[in-house]
C-alpha cells in the first residue's frame, strides 16, 4: 500500500510539475545538502517511515519539498538551517508537523540524526531516528531487459536515454526520454515521461502519436544513479488481429542499467 500511495502521488506531482508547479530560484543547486534525498525514518522499536524529495541550499539556509509515505502519505514543503555540518529541517505533511535535525557527512552523500513527530488531525506523535542518502541524478544511455510474466519467461531487449529535470526543490523531478526495443511484441520506439522522488520512480510509456503505451511502476533507483528495477505494463492493443502478440497487453518486470 505505501508503494502505492507514493506511485500515486508521484503521478499527480508530474501533472502539477508539468503545468507550472514551480520554477527554478536563485538558491544555489549545488550547494552542500542540494539534491535528491531518500530518507528513512525509524521510530523505536520496530515502526518506520519513509520521507524523500529534493533540498536547496542557499548560504546557512535550506529549502525544498518531502513527499511522506504511510497511512498519512502526503507532501510538504520544508525549511531549515545549516551551521557547519549540522542541519535542522522543519516540514508540515497532512496535518503532521516533523522536524530533523542531525549532521551531514564530510563529503555530502548522507545524513544521520534524531527526529519528531506533532501530529494532529492524521496519524501519531513519535520520536525516533532518522538517516537519509543522497540519490545521484537519473541521465544518460541505458540498457536493459523487459521479463515477461504473459506468457512467462519471455525477455525483450530495451535501450534509449533518459534526462533528469532540474532540481527546483519540490518533492519530486521530472524526468525524460526515449525507448526502443528490436524485439518487443508491444513496442519499437516510444517516449518516455514521468518523476522521482528519492528512490521512487514512475515512468509512462507513449507512442509518438501521443497514445499511452503502458508504464514503469513500483520502480526503485540505486542511490548511485547506475540503475533501476521494478515492474512495467503495456496496455492492450486490441486494434490488432486475434492470437497477436500483445493485443492484451503484456505485464512483468524491468531491469535497467546506466550507462
Amino acid at each position: 500500500m505505501k508503494v502505492v500511495a507514493i506511485a500515486a502521488l508521484l503521478a499527480c506531482l508530474a501533472v502539477l510539475t508539468i503545468c507550472g508547479g514551480g520554477s527554478p530560484s536563485s538558491i544555489n543547486p549545488n550547494g552542500q545538502v542540494s539534491g535528491n534525498w531518500q530518507i528513512a525514518l525509524q521510530r523505536t522499536p520496530k515502526s518506520s517511515k519513509t520521507l524523500s524529495g529534493f533540498i536547496l541550499q542557499l548560504s546557512d539556509s535550506v529549502t525544498g519539498g518531502l513527499m511522506l509515505s504511510g497511512s498519512c502519505a502526503g507532501v510538504g514543503s520544508a525549511t531549515g538551517t545549516m551551521t557547519g555540518q549540522n542541519i535542522s529541517l522543519d516540514a508540515t505533511v497532512t496535518g503532521q508537523a516533523l522536524n530533523l535535525g542531525g549532521t551531514v557527512s564530510s563529503d555530502g552523500s548522507t545524513m544521520t540524526g534524531t527526529y519528531t513527530i506533532l501530529a494532529s488531525g492524521c496519524g501519531n506523535s513519535e520520536t525516533g531516528t532518522w538517516s537519509a542518502t543522497r540519490v545521484k541524478p537519473l541521465s544518460g544511455s541505458f540498457h536493459g531487459t523487459l521479463t515477461s510474466t504473459r506468457p512467462s519467461g519471455i525477455v525483450s531487449d530495451v535501450s534509449g536515454m533518459i534526462t533528469q529535470g532540474p532540481n527546483n526543490g519540490q518533492s519530486s523531478a521530472l524526468l525524460s526520454g526515449t525507448v526502443t526495443s528490436t524485439d518487443s511484441s508491444c513496442f519499437s520506439s516510444a517516449m518516455l515521461s514521468g518523476v522521482i522522488s528519492g528512490t521512487t520512480v514512475v515512468l509512462t510509456i507513449t507512442a509518438a502519436d501521443g497514445s499511452a503505451l503502458g508504464q514503469f511502476f513500483n520502480v526503485t533507483a540505486s542511490a548511485d544513479g547506475t540503475s533501476l528495477a521494478g515492474k512495467y505494463s503495456f496496455s492492450n492493443q486490441l486494434q490488432l488481429p486475434p492470437g497477436a502478440p500483445c493485443r492484451f497487453g503484456d505485464v512483468g518486470t524491468a531491469s535497467i542499467t546506466l550507462p
